[in-house]
């Protein structure tokens, strides 16, 4: 590569990162519009009760039972726990801890723009995954740009995201740390054991905030062992058992760390620990009011929660992160796959509870959007393979294919967000209520 070339490839480069924080500033102005309006969540009630004792007494003790929490939640649960650590280490930060604790309204602000700026970190990172996976594939310099362009679109434009990331919940928190994850599975110029010290430590943090994020455990282990794989394909130079043995136990005690900083008095008392998470398995076992399929086997209630998904976000937008997983295992792209299967697991596993809460699906849906992305420009080669034109026609054909695939699948989430933004801003929370009562009679 010669020094124009080079400096080509820079200038482009930059070029990408600074469109992708355009949308991602954009995606948090739309949402820190309504920041102030009239809404709200029963669950933020036990962020505001755990933050404010973390910030009170200076104790990392996020058992809800010990805090102020009204009744209904006020039992031994430390569910969210690392999010709400960090929380109030951001608070501490800032230098809100004094006006935090007097002005419980103001905590709550506080704890809405933070996951405000979460989701658009997080769509920054969707826009970099999509990147990555496009130009591990090989796709031209070009096309994995427009991947990772049309990947973080999608995601700023998502409403789920949007609504979930407008709430002192810890859906944003635990979606960047999601894609933080699935880049590191990603990068592979990092060392193994820095892969799985990192890896493990993100993991460790996303258990102390939810137990379904165990389901990630085994997939750092099986994307290296495939990036062997793709460098002795004759398997001929195996590492030794004792290696490889050790390499485990190092995942694991960084799982273990992660964890404990996450949810240190959990591993204090973990009975209370086993409790909570007793209740979650009950909870998740049931039908949930009012979304949920109360009559039903696994096949329906799956296809219940996937109806969701093509509603908000569109059926051309499932089609084409289809069409790039199979491009990827056609292409035998295993290690790819693999970094993506947790969040893509998870997501299956959440579709198909009895208690249906779309806010399970929030940490997922951006590795869908930058597998839409990759897909998009799937198909737009193809499309264009198949025109025949000259050079020129077939430029012209790829940008306007490429415009019009990606306008059509950031529309139907681009809308309902709008309409959402809209509702929010024009009525207020017990006009919605009895809107929604009235639809319901």
């Amino acid at each position: 590569m010669n020094d124009v070339t080079g400096r080509k490839d820079i200038v482009f480069r930059c070029s990408i990162v600074a469109v992708l924080l355009a949308i991602a500033v954009f995606g948090g102005a739309m949402r820190k519009q309504v920041l102030h309006a009239e809404y709200s969540h029963p669950d933020e009630d036990i962020a505001r009760a755990v933050v404010t004792k973390v910030l009170a007494t200076k104790s990392k003790d996020t058992n809800w039972a010990r805090t102020d929490v009204v009744e209904l939640f006020r039992y031994n649960q430390f569910n969210f726990s690392s999010y709400y650590l960090v929380a109030a280490k951001l608070e501490k930060f800032a230098g809100h801890r004094a006006s935090d604790l007097t002005n419980p309204r103001l905590l709550l602000d506080h704890l809405r723009e933070q996951n405000i700026w979460l989701g658009g970190l997080a769509t920054f990172l969707a826009g970099l995954l999509g990147w990555r996976i496009a130009s591990l594939y090989g796709l031209r310099q070009t096309a994995g740009g427009g991947a990772g362009i049309v990947s973080a679109a999608l995601t700023a434009a998502c409403v789920t995201l949007f609504q979930d990331s407008i709430y002192a919940r810890p859906e944003a928190f635990v979606t960047v740390l999601t894609l933080i994850f699935t880049l590191l599975l990603l990068a592979p110029g990092l060392a193994t054991m820095i892969v799985l010290a990192l890896t493990g430590i993100v993991l460790g943090i996303l258990v102390a905030a939810k137990i379904t994020f165990v389901l990630f455990l085994p997939f750092p282990l099986l994307a290296i062992s495939a990036r062997a794989h793709d460098r002795d394909p004759t398997g001929l130079r195996h590492p030794h058992p004792w290696r490889v043995a050790g390499a485990i136990g190092f995942y694991l005690a960084c799982i273990l760390a992660g964890f404990g900083v996450g949810a240190p008095y959990a591993l204090r008392a973990p009975w209370e620990y086993l409790e909570g998470i007793g209740f979650l398995l009950r909870q998740y076992s049931t039908a949930g009011w009012p979304n949920g399929l109360h009559d039903g086997g696994v096949v329906a209630r799956f296809m219940h929660g996937l109806s969701y998904l093509a509603y908000t976000d569109g059926l051309l937008v499932l089609a084409l992160a289809v069409i790039a997983v199979a491009a990827l295992l056609r292409a035998a792209r295993h290690g790819i796959v693999l970094a993506v299967a947790g969040p893509l697991l998870t997501l299956a596993y959440f579709l198909q509870t009895r208690a249906f809460f779309e806010r399970n699906f929030s940490h997922a849906l951006p590795v869908v959007f930058a597998l839409s992305g990759f897909g998009l420009c799937l198909a737009v080669d193809w499309i264009v393979s198949r025109a025949r034109r000259g050079p020129t026609g077939a430029r012209v054909l790829r940008v306007a294919s490429a415009c019009l695939g990606a306008g059509l699948a950031i529309y139907v989430p681009a809308s309902l967000s709008k309409r959402l933004h809209e509702v929010i801003l024009d009525t207020t929370s017990d006009q919605r209520i009895q809107a929604a009562m009235d639809k319901a009679a």
